[in-house]
C-alpha cells in the first residue's frame, strides 16, 4: 500500500503543533472486531481515520483484519521511533501513513488500483474538522469507501474543555444531515459502537453505510 497525497502533515492543526490526543490514544480494537466478524464475516478491510498510535489497526491486524491508518501528525510516529516499540514502528509506510485528511488523499495496493475499504472508522475524529474542511474529509471518506461500507464514527458536540482542538462542535442532526449529502445512510445505535471508545455516550456514536 502506498499513499499519495500533497499534505503529508497538518501542519498547521493544533493537534500537530500541540499534539495530545495523538499521543496518548491507545484504544484497543479486538472487541469490536470480533463483533464483526461473528455478524459481518465477510468485511474483513478497514481504514481508521485519525489513527493516532495506530493501535486500532495493530489489534485489528491480530484479528486477521486487512487494516490501514491515516494519521494528520507524524509526532505518534516520531516517539514510538524514538522509542522502538510501538504500531508506527511495525507498520510504518506498511499499514501506517501520514496525511492530512481535511486535504485529498488516496491509497493505493500493490497493483496500482485505488484501494477501498468495507469498514472505515473514525474515532473522536470528525469534531476537530472545520466548517471549510468536513466536506473534504467525507469525500475521501466517499472515496475509500465500497458500495455498502460501513462508515463508523464518534463525535463530540461540545468544544468545551477541548476547544483548542474541537473546531466543529455540531449537534447530531447536523452531522445526519451532513453524512446524508455524501449517500451515507443512518443506520441507527448497536453494540459495536461501544466496544472501542467504551463509554461514548449514544448521542455520540454514529453507524452509516453507503448507499
Amino acid at each position: 500500500m502506498i499513499i499519495i497525497t500533497q499534505n503529508p502533515i497538518a501542519l498547521d492543526s493544533n493537534d500537530h503543533l500541540h499534539p495530545s490526543g495523538c499521543i496518548n490514544d491507545h484504544h484497543d480494537a479486538t472487541e469490536f472486531c470480533d463483533y464483526l466478524i461473528k455478524h459481518w464475516p465477510n468485511r474483513k478491510t478497514l481504514l481508521d481515520l485519525g489513527t493516532a498510535t495506530g493501535t486500532v489497526v495493530s489489534s485489528s491486524v491480530e484479528r486477521n483484519f486487512d487494516a490501514f491508518g491515516v494519521e494528520g501528525s507524524d509526532a505518534p510516529k516520531r516517539m514510538q521511533l524514538e522509542k522502538g516499540e510501538g504500531p508506527w514502528v511495525k507498520y510504518g509506510g506498511i499499514r501506517l501513513f501520514n496525511a492530512d485528511i481535511r486535504y485529498p488523499f488516496q491509497l493505493y495496493r500493490e497493483n496500482n488500483e485505488r484501494a477501498k475499504f468495507d469498514i472505515i472508522t473514525a474515532w473522536d475524529v470528525l469534531e476537530h474538522m472545520t466548517e471549510k474542511t468536513i466536506n473534504t474529509v467525507l469525500e475521501n471518506i466517499k472515496r475509500h469507501s465500497i458500495g455498502g461500507a460501513f462508515m463508523i464514527a464518534t463525535i463530540s458536540f461540545e468544544s468545551y474543555p477541548n476547544d483548542l482542538y474541537h473546531l466543529l462542535p455540531r449537534p447530531r442532526e447536523w452531522w445526519l444531515s451532513k453524512f446524508s449529502e455524501f449517500d451515507f445512510i443512518d443506520k441507527g445505535l448497536s453494540p459495536m459502537l461501544q466496544l472501542v471508545r467504551k463509554g461514548t455516550p449514544f448521542e455520540n456514536q454514529f453507524w452509516f453505510e453507503l448507499g
